[in-house]
């Protein structure tokens, strides 16, 4: 076939979006990747700028039936945060499994819903739309720190219905691991976005925030959703990895 006439064919193909998800990789090869995604293992080329390693979290994409690893999560070791893909309970009103809720403003109601397009496995935390705005603060169970420590925290949220939010993540301290919000010794904001749209595609979010010096001995991922009336939000994969 000719240059132009290959070209003519290719811009002739309708295109067809994508599905993006984010898994564990299980399996090594010298050109493909086992990785596990929200428990079914699927084989996935990868880029080859990438050196892989079981064990890394990367994100994966796929059209029709070819999936291709993009890159790998920033951090080492594993993630942190018990539950960020929120799987452990199904479909459910109210707090997930491992998870607290503070309402900084306004009262806030959730819930764990299943979505087709869910960036890890098949659930998402939602922040329910309401009649008044809300400023809302879901966290984590605590793992040890120590001052000076680095940790890389990232998520994927979207809006509900054709409202917009806007988003933080934080990195919240705390003198012992049983202590709750707002009794914090540092809240470190790692990320934001604004505006945050309706999905597909969820809008990722990351950053690095900084154990500052002082009494703060455990730390967890903090959830920031500022809301108006009538709009929600939907979290899911919280990551948090220790880089430095």
């Amino acid at each position: 076939m000719a240059v132009t006439s290959m070209a003519k064919a290719v811009q002739s193909v309708s295109p067809r979006p994508g599905t993006y998800r984010v898994g564990t990789v299980s399996a090594v090869s010298s050109t493909t990747l086992d990785v596990v995604v929200g428990g079914t293992t699927i084989t996935a080329a990868y880029l080859h700028s990438y050196a892989a390693a079981e064990g890394d979290l990367v994100v994966v994409g796929n059209q029709d039936a070819s999936w291709i690893v993009l890159g790998k999560q920033a951090g080492v070791g594993p993630n942190l945060v018990e539950n960020g893909g929120f799987e452990a309970d199904g479909e459910t009103p109210g707090v997930p499994s491992d998870w607290f809720l503070y309402d900084e403003s306004g009262t806030a109601t959730t819930q764990v819903l299943s979505v087709t397009d869910a960036p890890s496995g098949d659930f998402v935390l939602q922040i329910n739309p309401d009649t008044g705005a809300r400023t809302t603060v879901m966290y984590s169970q605590p793992w040890a720190v120590e001052p000076g420590q680095t940790y890389a925290l990232s998520a994927f949220a979207g809006g509900v219905d054709d409202s917009t939010g806007d988003i933080e993540l934080h990195l919240l301290c705390f003198a012992g691991p049983t202590d709750l919000m707002p009794t914090t010794t540092a809240d470190v904001t790692a990320a934001s976005v604004n505006d945050v749209a309706q999905p597909a595609p969820y809008t990722s979010i990351s950053g690095t925030a900084v154990v500052p010096a002082g009494a703060s001995l455990f730390a967890r991922a903090g959830l920031r959703s500022v809301l108006a009336t009538g709009v929600g939000m939907q979290w899911d994969f919280v990551v948090g990895r220790r880089t430095a």
